[in-house]
């Protein structure tokens, strides 16, 4: 046993109680890679997963029914290969992937889920469809075969972007003389992967390279290599709908316009994923509708008289169907009104470079605006002049694009910044494993933007056997330091949203914590969203800290420190060092640079 004093400088002292209860649990697994980053609806996939303290009893963690998994003989802690059944009723996507054992969880690793049949990478493939799994080094060409038939409709899709990874890909392909016949590049509409779309001319044997753009791919450089044909949608139109009122969405892919999806969006998260027409047939990102709290109407042909937004605040869902065609709307409004215009469709994977100009009733223009901040969509904040009741919102193309794809969404709301009142939640970590009998103590922070108010935090579930405590953000206060206590005897896993609700102010706040590190966080938003918790066994190594051994009259002044005694309680034969960090609930202050992107990241979707 050793006795130390931990140093506490007097700016982190806050929360100070909270954060030494904490004690460290056992070892909890770590993934560094999955050989195959992709499971099969309906049927049995075998990953190989890599890692640390992977044992024992590690098990696969996800969010969707799992029918069955099967740990294969001679698992080690740094290598386990697991046999992973899943319910037929999945729908496809992309989802988080966990580990937990007796120790713990691990952090989360995206996995695409649909009913290709899932391969390792290999040289020729025997049928299609497949999708293969691989690794591209640095400039290495991969190349695989497959036979195909004359006229036969193929899909070639790569998926690296889409999985967390940072490989440019590029696809080549080549017929059985040798002779290029097509290739694809990095798309902004699949979020920088690559799909390559061909009748083939010929019955014969065809290759497939693959390689990154620049010949230099960056780590991690995984990949999921589609082949044969699958149903895909990209986006989705009308870009937004109002919550609570019934919609019809088209999914714009390769699917046929006249085919539908009607649902009620009844989501608090600002979006909403939506089913697939056909989830047996249907592969890659879940489409996804935004969610919004105002009226959303849809662009209407029009003869005589331009279209009206209906109110301030409202917003028109459009198209520019033709090449070079111009959308006008009509706003009726009032001498001083502060207006803000805020079009999406960058940001909702349109390949519109949009610009919107404010209009007098005669065509005149009054105000323009290109790109926004972060964004090639414009915004735009507007002061009507006096004497004006009229303007016009004018939409188009900078290179005078159109076409099914060339969606987007206008926006008008009125602009008073000091009437905002809301706030934003993270958390320090995307998992958190507390040991049995131990307590750990986990950081929420506030954002907040005009809302000073109590924050109440809500777990949707945890682990059978952990408790919360201290699950109250004070008014004011920047965060709060939350205690996990393990008060159950058996080891459990769970997957959970963290919610905070606002309290003593209508409408009631709420907001759900998010994972801003999270590699596919803006292409399917509720995956960041998702936390892993996990009660482990009982911890070897524990600290008993006194901090009623200190004066009762101490006082801290800023720049001060305070030694406080911590005595390590250490199992038998255990000799190496033990790191105590301190934690605050306090909020360091930010570089202009890092609120610079934080206000960008906040800007990408506004209601």
């Amino acid at each position: 046993m050793t006795s130390r004093r931990a140093v506490l400088s007097a700016y982190a002292i806050t929360g100070l109680m909270l954060a030494l209860w904490a004690a460290p649990a056992s070892a909890a697994p770590e993934i560094r890679n999955v050989n195959i980053r992709g499971l099969q609806i309906g049927a049995t996939t075998t990953l190989t997963i890599d890692g640390t303290d992977l044992l024992p009893n590690p098990q696969i963690v996800m969010s969707l029914p799992i029918a069955a998994q099967t740990v294969q003989p001679n698992a080690t802690a740094t290598r386990v290969t697991i046999a992973v059944t899943l319910d037929k009723s999945v729908q496809p996507g992309m989802y988080n992937l966990w580990l937990g054992n007796a120790n713990g969880i691990s952090g989360k690793v995206v996995i695409a889920v649909d009913h290709l049949p899932q391969r390792a990478f290999a040289t020729e493939v025997d049928a299609l469809p497949v999708a293969l799994h691989g690794t591209v080094a640095s400039s290495t060409k991969l190349r695989t075969t497959f036979v195909g038939k004359k006229d036969q409709d193929i899909l070639i899709e790569v998926e690296a972007k889409r999985l967390g990874g940072k490989l440019r890909p590029v696809l080549h392909l080549y017929d059985e003389a040798g002779t290029h016949i097509a290739w694809s590049m990095p798309s902004p509409a699949l979020r920088g992967d690559t799909r390559l779309q061909i009748k083939l001319p010929a019955a014969g044997k065809y290759t497939i390279e693959l390689h990154d753009l620049q010949y230099a791919a960056l780590a991690p450089n995984h990949f999921r290599l589609k082949v044969g044909m699958w149903q895909f949608a990209d986006q989705v139109f009308p870009v937004a709908v109002e919550r609570g009122k019934p919609a019809s969405l088209e999914l714009i892919g390769n699917i046929a316009t006249d085919q539908k999806i009607t649902m009620t969006p009844s989501s608090l998260h600002g979006q909403a994923p939506i089913p697939w027409l056909d989830a047996a047939a249907s592969s890659g990102l879940r489409p996804v509708v935004q969610v919004s709290q105002f009226p959303e109407v849809i662009e209407t042909a029009t003869k005589d008289a331009l279209q009206q937004f209906p109110a301030i605040p409202s917003a028109i869902n459009g198209r520019l169907s033709a090449v070079g065609e111009q959308d006008r709307y009509l706003l009726a409004v009032k001498s001083g009104d502060k207006l803000r215009f805020e079009l999406f469709a960058e940001r909702v994977g349109s390949p519109m470079d949009a610009i919107l100009e404010i209009q007098n009733e005669k065509g005149g223009r009054l105000a323009v605006n290109d790109d926004a901040a972060g964004s090639s969509d414009p915004q735009l904040n507007y002061t009507v002049p006096a004497g004006v009741e009229k303007i016009v919102v004018a939409i188009k193309d900078v290179n005078g694009g159109g076409g099914r794809r060339c969606v987007y969404r206008i926006a008008v709301t009125k602009l008073n910044p000091s009437a905002t009142v809301d706030f934003t939640l993270k958390l320090e970590r995307d998992r958190h494993s507390v040991s049995q009998g131990d307590r750990l103590v986990m950081k929420v922070t506030a954002d907040r933007r005009g809302y000073n108010g109590p924050i109440k935090l809500i777990f949707d579930r945890l682990p059978d056997g952990v408790q919360t405590q201290g699950d109250v953000i004070p008014a004011g206060a920047t965060g709060v330091l939350l205690t996990l206590h393990g008060s159950g005897t058996k080891v459990a896993q769970a997957l959970t949203s963290v919610r905070g609700e606002s309290i003593g102010v209508e409408p009631k706040l709420i907001r759900f914590a998010a994972d801003a590190a999270h590699p596919i966080a803006a292409m399917q938003p509720w995956l960041s969203r998702e936390f892993g918790f996990a009660l482990g066994q009982a911890s070897r190594i524990g600290f008993d800290v006194k901090l009623g051994r200190l004066p009762a009259d101490v006082h801290l002044v800023l720049g001060g420190k305070l030694q406080a005694p911590v005595r390590c309680v250490r199992p038998v034969g255990f000799d190496g060092p033990v790191r105590l960090t301190l934690v605050t609930s306090q909020a360091p202050p930010l570089r202009s640079e890092e609120r610079r992107v934080g206000e960008e990241c906040r800007s990408r979707w506004s209601p």
